[in-house]
């Protein structure tokens, strides 16, 4: 699973361009010297508190459950495709005309068309289920994090990625947060699981050269 830390790293550079900015600006040494940085491994800290178990079982339930969505809508045109087959050709000897063949063939480029799209969905709301928890662990550490840094007067507290390429283990204050959240459980609100779109209708349109091939229950397969 994508680590949680790519996700931020656009709020790491907004608040390194704030350290360069006061830096290349006239500051008073002595406040200067109070505003004190640190760091922290969220991975570490999702992990204490169970959130990346978490996650993995929330992301892996609606996998199933957009893979059973699409299984559905398979298993439902391929029945209208066998059905609207058997209607014309109720033998296996039977044949089909030309025109019987090529609405066949629509209808089956129409559910490939559909299923395609439907698989697509699933996967960005799979990639936007999992974006969604991130964004409520983060906010479920906010209080953490102002309680940590009063407490220990910093001014800033970075999240350590690739943004941050040095930093004194003595900055490192990750225990300190697992600490903290220990004592005083984070509220983290739950992500309502997305569901796929329902599957469209199929609908087939008659061949109008044939009128003798028609079978006369032919509204039952989405005649328009």
């Amino acid at each position: 699973m994508n680590r949680f830390r790519m996700i931020c790293c656009a709020s790491a550079l907004a608040a390194m361009a704030v350290l360069f900015t006061n830096g290349c600006q006239k500051v008073d040494p002595a406040q200067s010297a109070n505003t004190r940085v640190a760091v922290y491994d969220i991975d570490r800290v999702a992990h204490d508190m169970g959130w990346t178990t978490d996650m993995q079982t929330n992301l892996a339930a609606l996998q199933n459950q957009i893979k059973s969505d699409l299984k559905r809508a398979q298993d439902q045109y391929t029945n209208q495709i066998l059905d609207q087959k058997h209607q014309w050709a109720p033998k296996d000897t039977d044949k089909l005309t030309p025109e019987q063949a090529d609405a066949l063939g629509k209808m089956n480029a129409f559910a490939n068309q559909v299923l395609s799209q439907l698989n697509q969905n699933g996967n960005q709301q799979l990639m936007n289920y999992r974006q969604q928890w991130i964004i409520q662990y983060r906010e479920a550490l906010r209080p953490i994090l102002e309680q940590v840094a009063e407490e220990r007067k910093l001014g800033i507290i970075l999240e350590k990625n690739e943004t941050v390429q040095f930093s004194e283990p003595s900055s490192d204050i990750t225990d300190a947060i697992i600490d903290m959240a220990r004592a005083h459980a984070p509220v983290v609100n739950p992500v309502a699981m997305p569901t796929l779109p329902t599957a469209p209708p199929m609908e087939l349109k008659w061949p109008t050269s044939q009128p003798a091939s028609k079978p006369a229950d032919s509204s039952d397969s989405g005649k328009q």
